[in-house]
C-alpha cells in the first residue's frame, strides 16, 4: 500500500514531502505519492491538507486484502463513508491520519465492541452505535 514512500502520520509530513518533490521537479515520484495516499494528481501538482490526507488514507485502506476479507463480517462502505463525512472536523481527520490507526483494525474494534453488546434477542445494532465505535477507535 505504502511501498514507495511509507504511511505519513500527518498532512504536514506528507506536504513536506510534496514540496521537496515539486523543488526538484520529480513529478513521477510526485504522482506515485497521490496515488499510494488516494489523492488526486492533476496538472503536475498534488493538493493536500488534513481532510484530503484522511480520506485518501481511508479511500486506499478500503481497497486492501485485509479490509475485504473483513467485510463479510462488517461491511467497510457504511463505515468509511461516515468517517469521510466526519473528516469536516479536523481532530477526527487527524486522528485517522495517524500511522497506528487503520481501517482494517478499526474494524476489527468495531466486531470486538458489537459482540459486547448483541444478544440472540438483539441480534443487530444501529448503524448509528457501530459509526461511534468506529469513532472511538480511532479517537484512542
Amino acid at each position: 500500500m505504502y511501498e514507495t514512500f511509507g504511511e505519513f502520520d500527518s498532512a504536514e509530513e506528507m506536504l513536506d514531502v510534496i514540496d521537496a518533490l515539486k523543488a526538484e521537479g520529480d513529478f513521477n515520484s510526485l504522482k506515485i505519492l497521490a496515488k499510494e495516499n488516494g489523492l488526486n494528481f492533476n496538472d503536475n501538482d498534488v493538493y493536500v491538507d488534513t481532510f484530503t490526507a484522511a480520506v485518501g488514507k481511508l479511500e486506499v485502506e478500503k481497497k486492501e486484502k485485509a479490509v475485504k476479507d473483513y467485510e463479510k463480517k462488517i461491511p467497510a462502505e457504511p463505515i468509511v463513508e461516515y468517517l469521510t463525512s466526519r473528516c469536516m472536523e479536523d481532530d477526527i481527520a487527524k486522528a485517522i491520519r495517524k500511522k497506528s490507526k487503520s481501517l482494517a483494525e478499526c474494524l476489527k474494534h468495531v466486531e470486538a465492541e458489537a459482540r459486547k453488546i448483541v444478544t440472540k434477542d438483539k441480534p443487530y445494532l444501529p448503524d448509528l452505535t457501530v459509526f461511534n465505535m468506529a469513532l472511538d477507535y480511532y479517537r484512542k
